[in-house]
């Protein structure tokens, strides 16, 4: 079995409405192991969530390959992708948003335990409250609209649903910045623990270089599509390589 658990070669991502064109990641080259915290840092435009959409199929690579477990996703069909959702899922900046707002949240859990875990019924329905139990939730929290919960109470939910399947990769983009800076720490205290618990690997994709330099283990730094700068967090923390680098750590201080 392949050491890597994703592994980034060469990935290039082109846009283009037939007038202008941007060029969303160039020449991406980079590796994750089983268990690792990686942070992805960047500013606005910097790439960094266009890498998190063609990791997961919602944007096609333009060129490179994108290996997970040492299989080449890039060409993957449907049922392919489908089957990959149960290993990965992701957790994004808007909560509510990625909540169907006219359905409570225990059905909308429900429905990703029936679709990837192939569970119907009574054993879906309780897998739905341990879910809640998980992530620090009552199980009546099952009956709420997500509009009924705050920001942090929805971000907790919709990292519930991700659960459900057991993945080995989790991907959080701009999971906490929608948050106030307690209920940030909460989110980070919360995936820490279900990293402990099984094991899974989690990228950490933010602009907030302060709130990942104390939870990650590897960092890599965006600007403009491409990666500037990678290593341990300290190494880039005390010994920056990059003008970049260090002008967001100047930013800081």
């Amino acid at each position: 079995m392949p050491d890597n658990l994703v592994s980034f070669k060469g990935v290039s991502k082109t846009f283009s409405d037939g007038n202008y064109t941007v060029q969303a990641l160039k020449d991406i080259s980079f590796s994750m192991k089983p268990g690792e915290i990686l942070g992805v840092i960047g500013e606005s435009g910097s790439g960094k969530s266009t890498l998190a959409k063609v990791l997961t199929g919602l944007h096609r690579v333009s060129s490179g390959q994108i290996l997970y477990r040492g299989e080449d996703i890039v060409h993957y069909k449907r049922a392919q992708w489908h089957q990959l959702y149960t290993k990965v899922q992701m957790v994004f900046q808007s909560a509510v948003g990625s909540f169907n707002p006219r359905r409570k949240i225990g059905p909308s859990i429900e429905e990703t335990i029936c679709l990837l875990c192939l569970e119907r019924g009574n054993k879906a329905k309780d897998m739905v409250g341990e879910l809640l139990k998980q992530v620090g939730l009552k199980e009546s929290y099952r009956d709420k609209y997500p509009h009924e919960l705050s920001g942090g109470e929805c971000q907790r939910a919709a990292i519930a649903r991700a659960m459900a399947v057991h993945p080995e990769l989790l991907i959080c983009d701009e999971a906490t910045s929608a948050l106030d800076v307690s209920a940030q720490a909460q989110i980070i205290e919360l995936l820490l623990s279900l990293r402990e618990r099984q094991n899974m690997a989690i990228l950490f994709i933010t602009h907030d270089l302060p709130l990942v330099s104390n939870f990650t283990e590897n960092l890599i730094i965006m600007h403009a599509g491409e990666i500037v700068e990678r290593g341990t967090t300290k190494n880039i923390l005390e010994n920056p390589q990059s003008r970049y680098t260090q002008a967001l750590i100047d930013a800081i201080l």
